[in-house]
């Protein structure tokens, strides 16, 4: 099977994508909290994030973008300590559009 059409992937700035990192990275601290053990609210943000990761009928690759953004990490094999060897992972700009294509054409078929 070979694809019809090559991914077209629209370029950002180093600029924005910083601004789009530090935004993603603020939002996962803010659902941390949302979602502790401690908060009395728990149990609905818990839910709501399982709701997000399963996308939506409109937008299926949603559900893959959030997940991979708010609860991925990726390990830093020469870390000085073993906390410094969790790392957050979130999506560049890139890397969402191409899931995009991805999980549209296994949609599509």
């Amino acid at each position: 099977m070979a694809f019809s059409t090559a991914i077209q992937i629209k370029r950002i700035s180093v600029e924005e994508q910083e601004a789009i990192l530090k935004k993603k990275l603020d939002f996962r601290l803010t659902n941390a909290f949302a979602v502790a053990e401690d908060n009395p609210q728990k149990d609905i943000n818990r839910q709501l994030n399982l709701d997000l990761c399963k996308g939506t009928t409109d937008d299926p690759a949603s559900g893959f973008i959030y997940w991979a953004d708010n609860f991925t990490f990726i390990q830093h094999p020469k870390a000085k300590t073993p906390e410094g060897k969790n790392i957050p992972f979130a999506l560049w700009d890139f890397q969402e559009q191409a899931a995009r294509e991805n999980i549209k054409a296994i949609e599509e078929g």
